[in-house]
């Protein structure tokens, strides 16, 4: 059973389709557009979607099917070529990196970088960051156990009517307000707005006061639903909504969301009612990941007026075109670590990936079962902490690194240019693993390829950014305390 699940192409050979008439063509598009809109509905049975949204599984099967056109691949071969990719790019990941280092350079010194653009701040609104996932947050947070702490702070399911459902939309326990507080160090009248009721491209968010630093705050939610997958996987391009000379695109699934926080702020006069209160106090976005990206497409909205706004942004989407990364210099700090996939993930990536799976493949002369294999083996080896070697030593030094980075050939300044092409926003903080002391300034045209690393997944996690941006603050205690004779 399980080998006909990993081997089994419901699409039949493309290669056959391919050698049919044109008629037969537009019927293998068509058939792969109906099953990755039956594939859709199926994963996504469970969520609240309403009929309404319908039109949403067609534009993303729709996309998908463009996407995967002419592919004639099982899960086996994309198993074995991101094995055999892997191999590859341990020895290549700081060409990735460097690549387009001249134009990132170029886009870098245009601006001069703010002062509230810190580690010590962005460690502060990542804390704010991670309380949207509410209570699923105390398992990265705190331990699992200190769950029960929320108990006490929760309202009870009897008694849903003590609580003001119009400012604070939550579960029957309010578990995911009472998360919030206990995360963030909000007190309940510090929060203005809260909503973790989330369908596509309507996220989840908060709006609170920081009293301590003066700051009205907008919380983004990331990624923790089916929903929010769906506006994850809406990856085509919308130009983004703006009256200036300069035209640039989004993430469409990004700025539908953003568009709807805009609106929904306006509506209630959330943002009016705080800032009446707290006139001197400026305004802040944070978002992890899904949420990183929408606050920073927000921050775009908002800028016209509220100019003087702050956006941290953390393991976000590839969000924006290149012409609209520049718009976000000045507003938008992103944290990035390692060989974090999310910020690496468009649809130019993807297809880039799946050229070089391919190309793996067929440069690779031995069988799939050997390559599996191999890689099973390995692991074991490595999960019983047995004799191996490591594929690639992490030698950071700076020296080796400005070497390495001279004998890369930059490409032609023209994909600059390229509008089809979205890249993570604003300014990037980025970490490389096991150097947290050292961390440099980067665009998202230094993160364009995806990058096959066992930890490309754990790299994203909130608490592995926190991780970073903790050493790197103790380090710069540690060298101030330092007295030179």
């Amino acid at each position: 059973m399980v080998g006909v699940l990993v081997c089994y192409d419901s699409l039949g050979a493309s290669k056959y389709w391919n050698i049919e008439a044109s008629s037969n063509s537009l019927n293998f598009f068509k058939k792969a557009q109906y099953i990755w809109r039956m594939r859709l509905k199926l994963f996504c049975c469970c969520a609240d979607i309403s009929e309404e949204n319908d039109f949403i599984y067609v534009e993303i099967s729709t996309f998908l099917a463009s996407f995967l056109n002419g592919i004639d691949l099982v899960p086996t071969d994309i198993l074995s070529g991101i094995i055999t990719l892997s191999q590859k790019h341990v020895l290549e990941r700081r060409k990735h990196m460097m690549q387009y280092l001249p134009e990132s350079v170029k886009l870098l010194e245009s601006t001069s970088v703010p002062d509230w653009m810190t580690a010590e701040n962005a460690s502060h609104f990542l804390r704010i960051a991670k309380s949207t996932y509410g209570w699923i947050a105390f398992f990265d947070v705190f331990h699992p156990w200190s769950l029960c702490v929320l108990l006490p702070q929760a309202g009870c399911c009897l008694h849903c009517g003590n609580q003001d459902s119009e400012t604070k939309v939550d579960n029957c326990c309010y578990l995911n307000f009472a998360a919030v507080q206990k995360i963030s160090n909000f007190s309940e009248s510090d929060i203005v707005f809260a909503s973790f009721k989330n369908g596509i491209h309507e996220p989840a968010f908060y709006v609170a006061v920081n009293h301590a630093r003066k700051y009205i705050v907008i919380a983004i939610r990331g990624t923790r639903s089916f929903s929010d997958l769906i506006t994850d996987i809406d990856a085509e391009t919308l130009y983004f909504p703006s009256e200036g000379k300069h035209k640039f695109k989004c993430h469409r699934g990004a700025l539908r969301s953003a568009l709807y926080l805009q609106n929904k702020l306006k509506e209630l006069n959330i943002l009016e009612r705080a800032f009446l209160e707290n006139p001197t106090y400026s305004l802040a976005l944070t978002g992890h990941s899904l949420g990183g990206s929408i606050a920073a497409i927000l921050a775009l909205l908002l800028r016209p007026k509220y100019p003087n706004l702050q956006c941290y942004s953390y393991g976000p989407l590839a969000t924006l075109s290149s012409l609209g990364i520049v718009e976000t210099l000045e507003n938008v700090l992103t944290v990035v670590i390692g060989e974090d996939l999310a910020p690496r993930l468009s649809a130019s990536s993807c297809n880039e990936l799946r050229n070089q799976l391919i190309g793996s493949l067929r440069e690779s002369g031995a069988p799939k079962y050997k390559i599996l294999a191999g890689a099973c083996w390995y692991h074991v080896q490595k999960y019983f902490k047995m004799s191996y070697q490591k594929p690639l030593s992490y030698g950071h030094e700076n020296q080796v690194y400005r070497n390495e980075t001279e004998n890369i050939s930059y490409p032609d300044s023209g994909v600059f240019h390229d509008e089809s092409k979205l890249y993570a926003p604003g300014r990037i903080l980025y970490f490389e693993r096991k150097i947290w002391d050292k961390p440099f300034w980067l665009t998202g045209l230094n993160l364009q390829s995806i990058i096959i690393n066992p930890d490309m997944i754990a790299d994203h996690q909130p608490h592995r950014i926190q991780h970073a941006l903790d050493m790197y603050l103790k380090s710069v205690q540690e060298e101030s305390r330092i007295v030179v004779v």
